[in-house]
């Protein structure tokens, strides 16, 4: 009859610890996988969104799930971006990229931020381009059918101050041509601008910035 200490042996032999690492591996990248085809709902994606952004982004992407890489950490994020802002380093830093459940990844939304000179806003044009449209808030926030820019004052102790003033922080959301299946025209315009404001408002709100950056909370959409 075998003994315990035989059953010790077998289970030790080369092949079955050789076995047991194989399921382990495989057990570990089951979970992997399933957390990865994992999805949410638009509310969910960039830190969260508002009602507004989140039927935007709907829209814009045509799609009502989302893989669970298009979350993010907002305060992680935001963390990292103010130590950027008391180094001055203006390299731009995505907060997230959103990706549909269905569909590929040619034209990915995004969002970014970046620590901006303040001379290098554009001056605004007597004449305005077709397909661009300004919304009164902030330094500057303009929209097109393929992207979005806000660009607002951080007021706040952690975030410095350069000599001309407060630092100035540019937030872009863009995906390049205009997503299969999404809408399109002046819809789009609106639409990128209902996502960015949210998600602006969010990151100046959380890097301590007075009165949010002047951007305001807007529960509907332009």
């Amino acid at each position: 009859m075998p003994t315990v200490d035989t059953f010790v042996k077998i289970s030790r032999s080369p092949l079955n610890v050789a076995l047991i690492s194989m399921l382990t591996v495989l057990a570990a990248s089951a979970c992997f996988n399933e957390d990865k085809n994992r999805t949410i709902s638009a509310k969910s994606v960039c830190g969260g969104l508002s009602g507004a952004a989140a039927s935007a982004i709907e829209k814009v992407t045509a799609s009502e799930s989302f893989k669970q890489t298009s979350s993010a950490d907002l305060k992680s994020f935001t963390t990292r971006f103010s130590y950027a802002l008391k180094k001055k380093e203006t390299k731009p830093q995505e907060l997230c990229r959103i990706h549909p459940e269905r569909g590929d990844d040619t034209s990915t939304p995004r969002i970014s931020f970046e620590l901006y000179e303040r001379r290098d806003i554009p001056p605004d044009r007597e004449r305005k381009v077709v397909g661009e449209m300004d919304f009164p808030f902030s330094l500057q926030a303009v929209s097109t059918y393929t992207y979005a820019d806000v660009y607002f004052e951080c007021r706040s102790s952690d975030a410095g101050k350069a000599e001309e003033g407060p630092p100035v922080i540019h937030g872009n959301f863009s995906y390049g041509h205009r997503l299969v299946g999404g809408e399109g025209g002046l819809s789009s315009i609106k639409l990128n601008m209902d996502i960015l404001q949210h998600v602006a408002r969010n990151v100046a709100g959380e890097l301590g910035c007075e009165n949010h950056g002047d951007i305001p909370k807007r529960d509907k959409p332009w």
